[in-house]
């Protein structure tokens, strides 16, 4: 079964054995690697934290002992749970959202006692697999989620069950090392210089490009240049910042404002749309722009991979 899936086995089972058993000249191989990780069964598990821990203790073997089924198996899942385009990010997010109120569903009807942040995937087992397998191309994706998660650094506490409850997500931080912290900490700066510098912009001059110039009947103009400055200005004072997660929601707002024909925020129906969609335009941006922030250098960023299919 080895021979079929690994070159490196096949040519292993070639060695000349001898003419006996105990042949003092046979060759004898021995494998010191634990090879429990190559028989789980990972592809059949659901995305959860103990498959990806499972997918990437089985992706060094494989490339270790010339597995090409298992890489073409395992590496994919692993690419798009931390993918290098916003529509699969905005994919992803929706799957977790679903599987934390699965949990909330499931410990209400006492059918189980785990929480979503149990199950989900967390960054810093990607951002230490992405480091060392290495698979540069999910570090982006894994910083900019960790750079939005509270400093929680201790399972077991009030303030851990407090926010797991309330549907957070938190962090394995002990699995970081220096430089990791130092790519955060640089990411987490540029993030807030790109929102102060939106925030600057987001103007009368930009309302104009947006939408029709201040008209009555329409509070478009000054909810735009006083309102939004104010609330990106705002997010500012957040340490845990989820820019594509803010816009993501004001860009539903006004579109279900639009399509409902409802403006809570009291914009003509002629500016809701054009809104949502501007904000939309800022998120593609603002997801071009991760591997800057954070000082990685990603190949084919924006491009996703034909193998991914989840």
């Amino acid at each position: 079964m080895l021979r079929l899936h690994s070159s490196t086995f096949s040519d292993m089972f070639d060695i000349p054995l001898g003419d006996s058993v105990s042949d003092a000249t046979s060759e004898v191989v021995h494998l010191h690697d634990d090879s429990s990780a190559l028989i789980d069964e990972v592809s059949a598990q659901p995305l959860r934290q103990d498959a990806f821990d499972s997918a990437t203790a089985i992706l060094p073997l494989a490339d270790k002992y010339d597995m090409p089924k298992m890489m073409r198996m395992f590496l994919p899942r692993v690419k798009a749970d931390w993918p290098k385009t916003l529509a699969r990010w905005d994919l992803n997010e929706s799957h977790i959202q679903a599987t934390i109120a699965y949990f909330d569903r499931q410990r209400e009807e006492r059918e189980c006692y785990e929480y979503g942040d149990y199950v989900i995937i967390e960054p810093c087992s990607a951002i230490r697999f992405g480091r060392t397998y290495p698979l540069p191309e999910i570090l982006p994706a894994a910083f900019y989620h960790l750079s939005r998660l509270p400093p929680i650094f201790e399972k077991g506490t009030d303030w851990y069950f407090q926010h797991i409850i309330e549907g957070g997500r938190t962090a394995d931080w002990g699995l970081l090392r220096r430089d990791d912290y130092q790519t955060l900490l640089l990411g987490k700066s540029e993030i807030r210089k790109r929102m102060k510098n939106l925030a600057s912009v987001w103007g009368p001059g930009e309302w104009r490009r947006i939408s029709h110039p201040p008209r009555s009947g329409c509070e478009g103009h000054p909810w735009w240049t006083q309102q939004m400055e104010r609330r990106l200005l705002n997010l500012l004072a957040e340490d845990e910042l989820d820019v594509l997660g803010i816009l993501s929601n004001l860009a539903k707002k006004f579109t279900e404002e639009h399509e409902n024909n409802r403006a809570d925020s009291k914009l003509c129906s002629s500016c809701l749309y054009p809104l949502a969609t501007t904000l939309n335009e800022y998120r593609q941006k603002f997801w071009e722009g991760l591997p800057k922030f954070f000082e990685l250098r990603v190949d084919g960023w924006l491009e996703e991979d034909d193998d991914i299919d989840i």
